[in-house]
């Protein structure tokens, strides 16, 4: 009896052996494979400043390494794989890449003041971890089809004709409207090459106005992608829902807008967009968002097979093998919408993260080069705080900035989140903003202030009314247009202000510590004056301060400066004038 046990346990245990080199012997088909795959693809020329170092980073992994890595499973997840060497997407590994974590110590060289280190995952990693978890899941048949949709060749001039999608795209937008009752002009289109290799599909448009392609470079997401290194080129992209939203920030905080919208005017779009990926070759797709995902996966038959790839605690990279019949149709990588960061700066660099591991695993798939850390290095930017809130610290950051150095700031010395941010405030690009010489800081700054003063209004405030004093109340003046002779307060930072009118800021000038230390010598009041170029304080006869408006650093203040100085002096000419009328008229007959 007890030879018979070990004998069964002998079994027990042979059978488990047989279970792993099946498991691992399909691990490594499917992964060389997908070398194959990208070995069809056009290839890149190397990059000559990494390629030396790459070569010895891979010969170097490729002497550490005697046997594959093993990892146990539960439920299909590959856990802990990621967080690892760089490796040029324009270099081949010859073998299966080491699991183990490590850090790109060049890439995080700008983090550590930030105390933040930023992982790279490399997509031959990402590569290795989905033959795993796809060696695991799934049966013997669909490793097999798995494997025959990696071999097959490149589908170039295979899809369906531009005009067959149009004239489609076309009929849609005639159902849509006769249903929605909406305009025309919010519908989309989409962008790219129709027999693409490479698709993104997000959720809707939030813009007011015409809404035209998928790809347009104004859109901060498109932007996004663009920096990443994705082109309509050699992609194919469209929004499942068509129809625009004017935002998508929503009083209810519902999930989608488009939750909103009638049942029926909903299931017209989801049938189009799956109707539309049956039409289009697309074997691999990126679906960003949780509705453009919840959506999709409603379309997919009972076949189809998911992989979950951990990356992280609670950051996973999500992939269904979309299998028809004998055959594997699609692979798509579901994302978060790369904008979905900026209404929760919690999630900003999980989102990064995985935004940067799938789309960097498809570009080296398909031989193109990109920003490999993009996502997370711009969406790690954005300051954590109140859902949504405006970052009034950093604006006025940039204002401090800007009269500091005496000049605009350019668009390379905002962050990305801010600016993102400012163009959904602005409803304008700061590109457009910068272009016509404006400060894009000062810009929003105005309008800050005027969106507050208009809110009062509204809302019936009087200050006067309720006993507060405005700015020129506060310090002691009446708004005037004219200020030649007129007295001004020095504060205790040495700084000036005149007040024109209810509509029009202050302008001042700073003296800075010595100002204040020379007025406060004398109880007497001190006094501006301006000539031509000058503008002057005295107190007690004698001048305190005096500059030119050519030394003033700030751009937009100067010329206001300016503007004000020549105001005076038509005031002085007018004075003169009429105080001897024929004064000027006797100097003009002598020359």
């Amino acid at each position: 009896m007890q030879a018979r046990q070990v004998a069964l346990t002998g079994k027990a245990f042979n059978a488990d052996e047989s279970d792993e080199t099946d498991e691992n012997s399909r691990h490594s088909s499917i992964y060389h494979a997908l070398l194959e795959y990208r070995t069809g693809r056009k290839p890149l020329i190397p990059n000559p400043i990494h390629t030396e170092r790459v070569k010895a980073d891979l010969l170097s992994q490729s002497l550490s390494q005697s046997a594959l890595p093993t990892h146990a499973f539960s439920g299909g997840v590959v856990p802990n794989v990621m967080q690892t060497q760089a490796t040029s997407t324009s270099i081949m590994p010859h073998v299966l890449p080491d699991s183990g974590i490590c850090y790109d110590v060049e890439a995080t060289d700008e983090q550590v003041s930030s105390g933040m280190r930023i992982p790279r995952f490399s997509p031959d990693q990402i590569a290795n971890a989905f033959s795993r978890s796809a060696a695991y899941a799934l049966n013997s048949k669909e490793v097999e089809y798995l494997i025959h949709f990696l071999k097959k060749p490149c589908v170039k001039d295979q899809g369906p004709s531009r005009q067959l999608i149009r004239a489609k795209i076309d009929a849609f937008h005639e159902d849509e409207i006769a249903m929605s009752g909406g305009s025309r002009e919010r519908l989309a289109y989409p962008s790219g090459s129709e027999d693409a290799e490479f698709g993104v599909i997000l959720h809707c448009q939030s813009t007011k106005g015409h809404v035209g392609e998928f790809w347009d470079p104004e859109n901060r997401t498109i932007q996004l992608l663009i920096e990443k290194g994705l082109s309509p080129e050699f992609i194919y992209g469209f929004d499942w829902h068509w129809r625009a939203e004017e935002s998508m920030r929503r009083a209810d905080q519902s999930s989608c807008p488009t939750r909103r919208w009638p049942k029926g005017l909903r299931s017209l779009h989801d049938r189009f967009s799956s109707g539309l990926l049956e039409l289009l070759p697309l074997p691999w797709v990126v679906i960003g968002g949780g509705c453009a995902k919840d959506s999709y996966r409603r379309t997919l038959s009972g076949c189809s097979k998911q992989l979950t790839i951990q990356l992280a605690d609670a950051v996973n990279l999500e992939i269904d093998l979309n299998f028809h019949g004998t055959s594997l149709r699609r692979i798509v990588i579901y994302v978060p919408h790369p904008s979905s960061a900026f209404f929760k700066p919690s999630s900003a660099y999980n989102v990064g993260t995985v935004l940067d591991a799938s789309i960097n695993f498809i570009l080296w798939l398909h031989h193109r080069d990109g920003n490999s850390n993009n996502f997370i290095e711009t969406l790690s930017l954005i300051s954590p705080g109140v859902r949504s809130a405006a970052p009034l610290g950093e604006l006025y950051g940039y204002v401090a900035r800007e009269l500091n150095l005496g000049r605009n700031l350019i668009l390379d010395e905002y962050k990305p989140a801010f600016l993102s941010w400012a163009t959904t405030y602005l409803l304008e690009s700061p590109v457009s903003v910068l272009s016509r010489g404006d400060s894009l800081a000062q810009s929003i700054r105005r309008k800050i202030g005027n969106q507050i003063s208009s809110t009062k209004k509204s809302n019936g405030f009087d200050a006067v009314q309720i006993g507060r004093k405005g700015p020129a109340a506060r310090y002691g003046y009446e708004n005037k247009l004219i200020w030649d002779g007129q007295r001004v307060s020095v504060t205790q930072k040495g700084t000036f202000k005149i007040f024109l009118s209810e509509d029009q800021e202050s302008l001042e000038l700073r003296g800075g510590r010595p100002l204040q230390r020379e007025v406060s010598k004398s109880p007497n009041p001190v006094t501006i004056h301006f000539s031509d170029e000058e503008i002057t304080l005295q107190q007690d006869g004698s001048v305190v301060f005096q500059t030119t408006c050519a030394q003033i650093k700030d751009q937009n203040l100067r010329a206001r400066w300016v503007a004000q100085l020549r105001v005076e002096s038509r005031e002085k000419t007018a004075s003169m004038e009429a105080k001897i009328p024929g004064h000027i008229t006797a100097i003009t007959s002598l020359i």
